[in-house]
């Protein structure tokens, strides 16, 4: 009954509005027509997409920096582990991903000199023996600023003998080696090569020597270190290869034969280069570190990280070796800022270079022709 009697008071209060001819309702504003539509907004959006971006660009950078633990260059290797740098070697862009040898390198000379080349791009097919086939390409004025500065490393006599290592294998030791090798040999000094990797050699391989008889047939004395030497193609550069792979290497390379082999040659040579496997691989390398004058340590750009570097260093120096610098090989030039007009286009003077080598490594103080 009670819904009822309301549906009829609902109904006698509209019945009575319509008779009304005036009501409470007015106007109080006109409406006007927008000049803009209210979403999206446009500048607002483009002002809040321009700071997003920034932020989640930046955010992304250090977070990707952050993730990259590997060394970016020679002051974060002195800082890590106080070694100098003993010269910074550009990477050469490969045109086969499959193959270790090939390789161009722009070179303005060779362009001059070769007009009928492509951009002046110079097909390289041994990177190793780079300073000994093509000496007046920039790269290799940097394999003599690595020469000069191991030269001066000591502040009397340079050291004879050198063991040059890394801390993992592909960061471009062997090429480091040999192309540091034939720099020294051409200051018409005699330069012998011993390959100390008497696992995974490869000095033989570059120099398409023998192996049969080497520094393992030295050791074990079924070979005088005079028949394992061999005279290589490059001037004032012979090779001690490794040798057949003996069942104890280690054992081998820790022992006095080591010893009386390294005294022998030095007595031949003016300097001796030891090509030794990484230090983190083996504990060989810390053995040779132990027994020369000194020990180069190569890194490769965007592989080295920083631990293995600080442990490695730290290994070699429980063997109280003597490491005169770092050689920080393979290094995107236009990235860390090498690639100026300046160090592009400069022309060295090579003739008066060639004459004047010849006094970069004397033992007397007077000059003389």
């Amino acid at each position: 009954m009670s819904e009822l009697a309301t549906r009829q008071s609902e109904t006698l209060v509209s019945a009575r509005l319509k008779g009304l001819k005036t009501s409470n309702i007015k106007i109080v504003d006109s409406a006007l027509v927008p000049g803009s539509p209210f979403s999206p907004n446009k500048k607002r959006n483009m002002i809040m997409a321009v700071i997003l971006g920034l932020f989640v660009g930046a955010g992304l950078a250090f977070f990707v920096d952050y993730l990259d633990n590997t060394v970016k260059g020679p002051e974060e290797v002195e800082k890590l582990v106080g070694l100098p740098s003993l010269g910074v070697i550009p990477a050469l862009s490969s045109n086969n991903s499959n193959s270790n040898y090939n390789y161009t390198y722009y070179s303005q000379q060779y362009a001059e000199e070769n007009p009928e080349s492509s951009n002046g791009h110079e097909e390289i097919k041994e990177i190793e023996l780079i300073n000994h086939f093509y000496p007046k390409l920039h790269i290799c004025e940097d394999y003599r600023t690595v020469r000069t500065s191991i030269l001066f490393s000591h502040a009397g006599n340079a050291p004879e003998t050198i063991v040059f290592t890394s801390a993992f294998p592909q960061e471009g030791k062997t090429s480091t080696i040999t192309n540091t090798a034939i720099s020294f040999g051409q200051l018409e000094k005699k330069v012998l090569l011993i390959d100390g990797d008497l696992r995974k050699p490869r000095l033989h391989k570059v120099f398409e020597a023998r192996n049969r008889i080497g520094l393992s047939s030295c050791l074990i004395g079924i070979s005088s270190i005079e028949n394992a030497i061999q005279e290589t193609s490059v001037e004032n550069l012979w090779l001690l290869p490794s040798g057949l792979h003996p069942p104890n290497p280690a054992e081998l390379i820790n022992s006095q034969k080591m010893v009386e082999v390294l005294e022998d040659v030095k007595k031949d040579f003016d300097v001796v280069f030891i090509d030794a496997p990484p230090v983190l691989a083996v504990i060989d390398p810390v053995v040779l570190a132990s027994l020369v004058d000194a020990v180069v340590f190569v890194l490769k750009e965007g592989k080295t990280s920083r631990k293995p570097l600080v442990k490695a260093v730290a290994e070699l120096n429980k063997a109280q070796a003597n490491i005169i610098g770092v050689v920080f090989n393979e290094v995107k030039m236009k990235k860390k800022g090498y690639n100026s007009p300046y160090y592009k286009d400069y022309m060295y003077s090579y003739e008066p270079y060639e004459k004047a080598i010849k006094y970069e490594y004397r033992d007397d103080d007077e000059y003389s022709d």
